[in-house]
């Protein structure tokens, strides 16, 4: 085997292997999209509004319920998507409920149903 062909199959191999392990998860994007939304909005009445029901409840089960611990731990700190956890992580530890009270009122959502699911 050719020396350049040796190297770009091993070059291959090494990106797929990384793209399999740092690679982009589903559910934390659409929080992540969820979020990004909610803060790109300058009023805290807009962030409120700017969501339906069905991402606030998603956004409040990923915070309340901590799922982020879990996805976490199926990412590297460093990746993008590791990344993305970080900054959600923060942001359900300093926003999230704020929101989540306006939602609950203006949704008629019950935490009860929520929580644990």
């Amino acid at each position: 085997m050719n020396k350049a062909v040796k190297y770009s199959l091993i070059g291959l191999i090494g990106a797929s292997f990384l793209a399999g392990c740092g690679g982009n998860d589903p559910y934390v994007d659409e929080i992540s999209s969820i979020v990004s939304k909610i803060e790109g909005e300058k009023d805290y009445e807009n962030g409120v509004n700017i969501v339906n029901k069905e991402e606030a409840i998603s956004v409040i089960d990923f915070c309340n319920n901590q799922k982020y611990k879990d996805v976490k731990k199926e990412h590297s700190p460093d990746s993008e998507t590791g990344k993305k956890i970080q900054e959600l992580e923060q942001w359900c530890f300093v926003a999230s409920s704020i929101y989540e009270r306006a939602w609950v009122k203006k949704y008629g959502i019950s935490i009860d149903n929520i929580r644990n699911k």
